[in-house]
């Protein structure tokens, strides 16, 4: 309204329209303007290793000391301890069967199935089948 009824305020300049608190909410409105006194420092690479030593980070870098318990284990490294877990109780079920069993019969967890012969004589048949068709197929090419 001033600019519409010309007041000779507004072309003073040391008259102030809003105050300082009021600027400050208008900065923060989202409106996309930024004062150029509230600018963010620049952190140099310095100033970053700084505050991580300072906040308690390690003082190597990540290739010296890689950090096992920060990062998630791969899918090998989780299958390589179901492994291991497998076997160790696989073992005390084993200790506690075998200090179970007096009269001298296997009651192990696992045991190796052995083949009957004519399950053996079936598997050197394909085998042998195989073999043909291999040699067949390299003398094609």
């Amino acid at each position: 309204t001033a600019l519409r009824k010309k007041d000779p305020a507004i072309y003073n300049p040391k008259h102030k329209f809003f105050s300082a608190e009021e600027e400050d909410e208008g900065d923060e409105s989202g409106d996309g303007k930024s004062s150029k006194k509230k600018k963010e420092k620049k952190v140099t690479m310095k100033d970053y290793m700084r505050e991580k030593l300072l906040a308690g980070g390690d003082s190597g870098s990540d290739e010296d000391q890689p950090k096992k318990k920060n990062r998630p284990m791969t899918y090998t490294e989780e299958q390589d301890d179901l492994k291991k877990a497998f076997a160790a109780a696989a073992r005390e079920i084993d200790e506690e069967l075998g200090s179970a069993s007096s009269d001298g019969e296997d009651l192990s967890l696992l045991k190796k199935r052995k083949k009957t012969k004519a399950e053996q004589a079936h598997e050197e048949r394909e085998f042998e089948t195989w073999a043909k068709k291999q040699k067949e197929s390299k003398k094609e090419s």
